[in-house]
């Protein structure tokens, strides 16, 4: 296995892209709408067997302080070979010692704490679906 990993946006195919992320089960993206996203982030890698598309990471972050990881994804053929943890480790090595946060998906809890993530006990988010939120009548506004 002879995997390239990029760090630039250079000859990305966006249409590629949210087919990946669709044949990973995490939605139909907008083309448009991933090279937009990708374009206003801090960080990215790509990972690539030959010329094909098998997986993506990126970070938005201020440089100093704050950091979230976002948009982790590697076709499910190519999932437990350590691309994910590659492209994930070479975001966090260039983020350094600032906070990161980030949503996994539903049972890739673990892949996370591998990497040294655990539980934020005050994380809230808004504008998620709400299968994302651990009780959604618990943040009903009063």
């Amino acid at each position: 296995m002879s995997i390239r990993y990029q760090r630039t946006l250079a000859g990305i195919d966006w249409a590629e892209l949210a087919a990946v992320v669709a044949r990973a089960g995490l939605g139909t993206p907008d083309p448009l709408h991933e090279q937009r996203a990708y374009a206003n982030s801090a960080l990215y890698v790509f990972a690539f067997d030959q010329t094909t598309l098998i997986g993506a990471a990126r970070a938005i972050s201020d440089g100093i302080y704050h950091a979230q990881l976002c948009d982790m994804v590697v076709l499910p053929e190519w999932q437990g070979q350590g691309i994910g943890r590659a492209m994930a480790t070479q975001i966090l090595d260039d983020l350094g010692g600032i906070k990161v946060l980030l949503t996994a998906s539903f049972g890739k809890e673990g892949f996370y704490r591998k990497l040294g993530f655990r539980r934020h006990k005050t994380t809230l988010a808004r504008n998620y679906g709400a299968w994302w939120y651990a009780d959604p009548a618990s943040d009903l506004p009063e």
